[in-house]
């Protein structure tokens, strides 16, 4: 998940379900200089080959001695959001919802959960967050990068990152790193649409579906997350 831009000498790690497609999307244009927002929105972000195209590549194909002086020296980011509220996002989106953008997180996760935490596992379309919550607490956190760790994607533990973007500061922030470390105006960047983002009222409903056992061992499972970027009380409040 960790990303080079070799045009500009920027490190970046990339968090699903926390402005990852958008941010993949900015530095492809800025890479690419795609000619409007409309052809922005059809770049083949998470096709690699494509990426690694237009000089966006990841750190792991870089020798062991490349990837020391890249870490070393290169400005790094990344964008991190409540684990939570990130859980939800994921789940709503991949496992809630049944398109074909989601046929592939059905096909490999429904009948998993449903026949690991339903006596009756007869129909397998219908996930409940309390079923998903109990197999992420049991190890399935492990199993993908849309609800994996903060810390198994990026290794903030170990890597110094220069600048930190939080979701609830997004745009504030996002117009910092662009300034800052691309020397570009916020106006390339798609502002968030607030009616799109799980409002607290969303996220407290998700949140009436666990008992509070759930709610602390999901807390113990993410503590890092929520303890490195002081989301620590989130889910005791």
């Amino acid at each position: 998940n960790i990303v080079v831009d070799t045009h500009h000498g920027i490190v970046y790690c990339a968090i699903p379900k926390a402005a990852c497609s958008s941010w993949r999307t900015i530095l492809a244009h800025l890479s690419n200089r795609t000619s409007s927002f409309a052809s922005m929105l059809n770049i083949p972000v998470h096709n690699r080959s494509f990426m690694r195209s237009i000089g966006i590549v990841e750190l792991n194909t870089f020798t062991m001695q490349q990837r020391a002086h890249i870490i070393d020296t290169f400005p790094k980011f990344l964008v991190v959001r409540n684990p939570f509220e990130r859980l939800v996002s994921a789940f709503r989106e991949k496992l809630e919802k049944h398109n074909r953008h989601t046929k592939v997180f059905h096909a490999k996760y429904d009948r998993r959960i449903i026949r690991r935490h339903r006596k009756n596992s007869s129909r397998s379309r219908d996930v409940k967050f309390e079923e998903f919550v109990t197999w992420l607490i049991q190890g399935g956190w492990k199993t993908d990068e849309h609800w994996t760790t903060y810390q198994r994607l990026c290794l903030p533990c170990q890597v110094r990152y220069t600048y930190i973007i939080n979701y609830d500061t997004f745009d504030e922030d996002t117009t910092q790193v662009l300034k800052t470390l691309f020397n570009e105006s916020s106006d390339i960047f798609p502002r968030r649409n607030s009616m799109q983002l799980n409002s607290k009222i969303v996220l407290n409903e998700y949140r009436s579906r666990l008992t509070q056992q759930q709610i602390d061992k999901l807390q113990a499972t993410f503590a890092d997350d929520f303890e490195m970027f002081d989301y620590a009380k989130i889910l005791v409040d």
